[in-house]
């Protein structure tokens, strides 16, 4: 932080950079203009810290903070940008253009790979090369699997994008690692009867069993069942839980539900998300209600008129993630359900969709797919209709 003084007739400002001190001379000016000046200084020395200003190697630092002097350009060099300053710099600019559950997990990701670099994370990250890069991921891929190796890659290389653009680094090591490949086999949702078949059968490791366990779909009276486990055990949860299981909303979105985005009289919940538009802050789809789910949050409205989000955390503030991932976890503990993810009732709610028969558009729609990767994960659960088609061949 820089500070202002007067000496004499004069204004004097002090700052501290790197841990030496320095100190300039302002000249008789107002108090006014010393600490418009103060101000300058210390939002210069933020962008110089970060590494988003250059001075040459010879230059009068205070002088160059205090008045802004252009130094020729052919005299510069950039002072060197720690892999550290980078990634603060990289989450600021990530947050608020990000999903909450997307930046939480890149988050996660970043912090991964500073572990693996320790000490190094204070070094300049133009230091970071391909192999640095390339050994990490090899590294992971031991204790998690391909696709979130390559999750994980992603992550780095819009790290290294953003330093890229900013001038911390000349080009981008991640470009040239190479993804893992997948199995080519998808994954797809299955009841808890399959699963143990699975797990009975054995041979399976404590890591496949999880996975395992992390594609289960509950079928409609076991979602009752679980409903009926949090109006019991946690009736804070449970309005957040039939939401989920009625709508498909990723955890992000519902965090995000504000009662604006309650329509009772047309009998529609909106949507919005920042996952399915890369031009829009938000974009968003309707899902019809199910009135069962009208009379409960008509109920939970009732006691939260003064509140903006239809989820507030315990606190009154807003629902975080991690909150009601914590909430999720205490309530499932030791239950029939162990080891499912909030994301299950995502995806029970469209494995039920299809089990009845529903169109896929329109199961699409509600979930917001784009891909058919997403589709197929649930498909199989549609009636015979598909396998009756195969049946009229004529030969």
């Amino acid at each position: 932080m820089a500070s202002v003084f007067k000496q004499g007739n004069a204004w004097h400002i002090k700052f501290y950079f790197r841990g030496s001190p320095y100190k300039k001379s302002l000249g008789p000016i107002s108090e006014h203009k010393a600490h418009r000046a103060m101000q300058r200084v210390e939002a210069r020395l933020a962008d110089l810290k970060a590494g988003f200003l250059r001075v040459s190697s010879g230059a009068d630092l205070a002088e160059y903070l205090v008045r802004g002097e252009v130094v020729e350009r052919e005299k510069v060099t950039q002072i060197l940008v720690t892999f550290e300053a980078v990634k603060d710099s990289y989450l600021k600019y990530a947050e608020p253009r990000k999903a909450g559950t997307t930046f939480c997990t890149e988050k996660v990701h970043l912090r991964h790979f500073e572990q693996f670099l320790g000490a190094r994370v204070a070094a300049p990250i133009s230091e970071v090369t391909t192999a640095d890069i390339q050994c990490y991921l090899t590294d992971r891929r031991q204790r998690v699997s391909g696709t979130t190796a390559n999750k994980e890659l992603q992550t780095i290389r819009q790290l290294f994008d953003f330093a890229r653009r900013q001038g911390a680094v000349g080009s981008n090591p991640a470009h040239d690692v190479s993804r893992f490949k997948h199995s080519g086999r998808p994954h797809r949702f299955m009841s808890k009867q399959e699963i143990d078949d699975q797990i009975n059968r054995g041979g399976l490791t404590e890591k496949r069993i999880k996975v395992l366990k992390r594609l289960r779909y509950l079928e409609e009276e076991e979602v009752t069942k679980l409903l009926d486990l949090a109006k019991e055990r946690d009736p804070w949860l449970h309005p957040v839980l039939a939401t989920l299981a009625f709508t498909g909303l990723r955890r992000g979105e519902v965090v995000d539900l504000e009662w604006g985005d309650v329509d009772f009289k047309a009998g529609k919940i909106w949507a919005r998300s920042r996952k399915q538009s890369r031009t829009a802050e938000f974009a968003a789809r309707d899902i019809d209600m199910h009135e069962k789910l009208q009379a409960v949050l008509r109920r939970h409205r009732s006691k939260n008129q003064t509140r903006q989000h239809v989820f507030p955390g315990h606190s009154g503030d807003r629902l975080s993630p991690d909150e009601l991932h914590r909430a999720f976890k205490a309530l499932i503990k030791g239950s029939d359900f162990d080891g499912i993810g909030l994301h299950c009732l995502r995806h029970s709610f469209a494995s039920n969709l299809a089990a009845q028969g529903v169109d896929q558009r329109l199961i699409d729609h509600y979930m917001g797919h784009q891909t058919q990767e997403m589709r197929q994960r649930y498909q199989h659960l549609f009636p015979d209709k598909k396998s009756e088609g195969i049946q009229r061949l004529p030969y």
